[in-house]
């Protein structure tokens, strides 16, 4: 399927940098160009600089993660070879028709999930806790790969990849369904797979109402354990939405940590190769709206991959009227300008454009020490 070819694509380059440069070596066009735009930076005395942190150095909600834990309940049961899938999503279907600005505030708010917009729609990608922290994985893909090399993962675990994502805006983040497979909430329906490198790839789109809940799982079963688990518990937690009236009880069904006391905090994590971040935030805007990243060489003020950040690096997040309760948003981008190893000063800045029509306005900001993906 093009969209996992494509992931796996972009993944294998982040990784392969050493390999890459060393074939550049024994050829006579170069794999790999600079674009010179590090070429004359130099880092200024006198600015407070940080370096990108590791992951494991992160501060992110403590809470155990329930959805990855029966995913991975799924992932290694015996294959039964019936490849049936019971589109029952009755509580999920009634929050969104009933409830919708509660549910939104409730994904947004939850480190669960990353709520964003792309060309004008919205939807909500489920994340997954990586070791100790809820990390917004390229794309919204999750896999072995991601895990089996996680310290502390108690053993190998099958082959597997998976994404969920709610189409908020009735319309579904995949660029193109060819392969999907259509179901109306309610069906139970066979799936066909498509059949890649001896695993089962499967692309369900089920339409409640005007939302679409978008599940991709690739494993080596016939049977679409997977998805079944993924519906059960996206309704299970819409269940929680509709069991309340009010927002202060709501909040206590959100996973432990999605709300701390303090002051915002910015930080910046290196991953999968030069010039592949991520951001980790702790704000509160104080009403609802979308928060983006923003970044500026220092000495020079160029802006750096302004289209790409505004597109990967926007979230809707969580707010409250108290301004001592913070709330998480974590988003995965590359910054294109630069070379490897040719470190420069960057500031990045966390905005947030409100939902009211007001002017955008910046949250906090922080420098870095940053390199560029090189092409």
């Amino acid at each position: 399927m093009k969209h996992l070819t494509q992931r796996h694509y972009f993944r294998m380059q982040s990784r392969s940098a050493a390999l890459a440069a060393c074939l550049c070596l024994f050829t006579a066009t170069p794999l790999l160009a600079g674009d010179g735009f590090a070429d004359d930076l130099t880092i200024p005395d006198g600015i407070e600089i940080s370096d990108p942190i590791r992951y494991s150095e992160a501060i992110t909600p403590s809470a155990q993660d329930e959805f990855k834990r029966r995913v991975l309940q799924a992932v290694r049961e015996e294959d039964s070879g019936k490849p049936t899938v019971v589109a029952t999503l009755p509580n999920l279907s009634l929050s969104f028709a009933s409830q919708r600005d509660r549910l939104e505030r409730y994904l947004a708010s939850s480190p669960a999930w990353r709520v964003f917009e792309v060309r004008g729609n919205r939807f909500a990608t489920r994340r997954w806790k990586i070791g100790d922290d809820w990390r917004y994985e390229m794309h919204g893909y999750y896999s072995t790969f991601d895990l089996n090399s996680t310290p502390g993962q108690a053993e190998p675990l099958p082959d597997f990849q998976t994404r969920c994502t709610l189409g908020l805006s009735n319309q579904p983040w995949v660029g193109h369904v060819r392969d999907a497979t259509q179901i109306l909430a309610g069906d139970t329906v066979e799936i066909e797979s498509t059949e890649r490198f001896g695993k089962q790839n499967s692309l369900s789109l089920i339409s409640a109402g005007t939302l679409i809940v978008e599940i991709f799982e690739q494993t080596r079963k016939t049977e679409r354990s997977l998805t079944n688990t993924t519906i059960e518990l996206l309704d299970e937690e819409a269940a929680k939405v509709l069991a309340v009236n009010d927002w202060d009880t709501l909040t206590q069904s959100l996973p432990e940590g999605s709300i701390r006391k303090g002051k915002p905090v910015f930080q910046l994590c290196s991953t999968g190769g030069p010039g592949n971040y991520d951001s980790v935030a702790w704000v509160n805007p104080g009403e609802a709206g979308t928060t983006f990243v923003k970044a500026f060489e220092v000495t020079r003020g160029d802006e750096l991959s302004a289209t790409r950040l505004r597109q990967y690096g926007n979230e809707r997040i969580g707010w409250s009227d108290d301004p001592n309760e913070l709330f998480f948003t974590n988003t995965h981008f590359t910054i294109h300008e630069g070379d490897w190893n040719q470190f420069y000063a960057a500031r990045f800045e966390l905005w947030f454009e409100p939902d009211s029509g007001e002017p955008a306005r910046k949250l906090v900001e922080r420098n870095f020490r940053i390199e560029g993906w090189m092409r």
